[in-house]
């Protein structure tokens, strides 16, 4: 076989020959840097390549397309009849053989009673088998590959299936469910984007919601602040203008935490509207300045900080207004019992276009409303339950203020 067809198979298979469904057009490939790929520099290589390319095109081995005036070769096609051939060359097995090996896999997964939430491990396992050729993307699972979709199963069974304490390290998570270290960093992408489909969320979902951190908890924080250390004080955050990050072992070093700031404002987004708080923060006065945190789900960290600032510091949170927006209200209430969170621009708005609650969304709302010290969003969740929508719930597109300084909260 010349080397340039040799490499021309190749490169078929590094594209293709994974694929868990045929191909719809053929596979091509520019001729130059075919010829530069398989090492043919010489004008007299590349010149006996383009014979055995004309004579193998005669063969119906391959597709070659040439400039419309002037007879050289431009590119080279594989034929969509030629895929099977190859496959057999380099032994890799036909799509439809490693499709079924993978729903065979979900298949045997559903069989498994989830002990923690059964009935989101049977809605998400039942939408897998509805459709395997996964042309809906909300159901991704890598079907080319049967093993990894076993053991992506396995990995999503294991971390759903038990409580994790906040800030539990996913590496000490690997050891508990008997993993190989680094096995769910090496698959972090794909491991955090099925936990979003299990949990019928939008996006990729962050470990943060299962408590635990691929490294050390830290806490993003933008404002003044002491800490009191055993062996005198520091001043991390007094004269800086930008965000500052402590790590939960400074935090838990510390005796005690103080501020000057006239509140604490938790931000559940941290990339957009932490900063722009950030930023706002920074523009006011000194004497008007809150203490801005970073939380999405409150780390280790960020729980060491709020347990140790004064009980008495007003405590404003800025959230996403969906039931997972809302169940990180309720997770930070539960921090400081003694200390009041109260909500800045949370009130649920409805919006008659907007994606439909989820299993997830209705069982995380049900519990909400079950919860007396969220009192005070029950209207919003059951008007949200009953529009059967998540509303305009993004943080992001509410006009954001800081909380005014010097209001107190009861």
């Amino acid at each position: 076989m010349p080397v340039w067809l040799a490499e021309l198979h190749r490169r078929w298979a590094s594209s293709r020959g994974g694929r868990s469904r045929g191909s719809v057009q053929a596979f091509s490939r520019d001729w130059e840097n075919l010829l530069d790929e398989a090492g043919l520099r010489s004008a007299e290589e590349r010149s006996l390549a383009a014979k055995e390319a004309e004579a193998i095109e005669r063969e119906g081995r391959v597709i070659l397309v040439r400039h419309r005036y002037r007879r050289f070769i431009q590119k080279v096609r594989l034929p969509l009849a030629e895929e099977p051939v190859v496959r057999g060359l380099r032994g890799l097995p036909e799509p439809g053989e490693m499709r079924a090996r993978a729903v065979a896999a979900v298949r045997e997964a559903s069989a498994r009673v989830h002990p923690v939430l059964p009935e989101l491990w049977s809605a998400w396992t039942g939408e897998l088998l509805e459709d395997p050729g996964l042309e809906n993307p909300r159901r991704f699972m890598p079907w080319h590959r049967p093993e990894l979709v076993r053991e992506l199963l396995g990995w999503v069974f294991g971390l759903t299936a038990r409580e994790w304490g906040p800030g539990t390290l996913v590496r000490d998570a690997e050891v508990a469910l008997g993993l190989p270290t680094k096995t769910l960093e090496k698959r972090r992408g794909l491991v955090e984007s099925a936990l979003s489909r299990f949990f019928q969320q939008e996006g990729r979902m962050g470990m943060g919601a299962l408590n635990l951190a691929w490294t050390h908890s830290v806490a993003g924080i933008h404002g003044p602040l002491k800490l009191i250390l055993p062996n005198g004080e520091a001043e991390p955050g007094r004269h800086l203008h930008g965000v500052l990050y402590l790590s939960a072992e400074d935090l838990e070093r510390a005796v005690s935490i103080h501020t000057d700031a006239a509140y604490i404002l938790t931000v559940e987004n941290t990339k957009v509207s932490f900063r722009d708080a950030a930023a706002a923060n920074s523009a006011r006065s000194p004497a008007a300045r809150g203490l801005v945190v970073a939380s999405s789900f409150p780390t280790r960290a960020v729980r060491l900080l709020l347990e140790k600032l004064p009980a008495d510091l007003p405590h404003y949170h800025f959230g996403d207004t969906d039931a997972a927006g809302y169940s990180i209200l309720a997770k930070l209430r539960s921090v400081h019992p003694a200390r009041s969170v109260q909500p800045w621009l949370m009130e649920w708005r409805e919006a008659p276009s907007s994606p439909p609650l989820t299993l997830y969304d209705r069982r995380t709302a049900a519990a909400l409303l079950a919860e007396p010290a969220m009192a005070d969003f029950h209207p919003d969740l059951q008007r949200m339950l009953q529009s059967e929508r998540k509303g305009n719930f993004e943080q992001e597109h509410r006009a954001f203020h800081l909380p005014p300084a010097g209001i107190e909260i009861h």
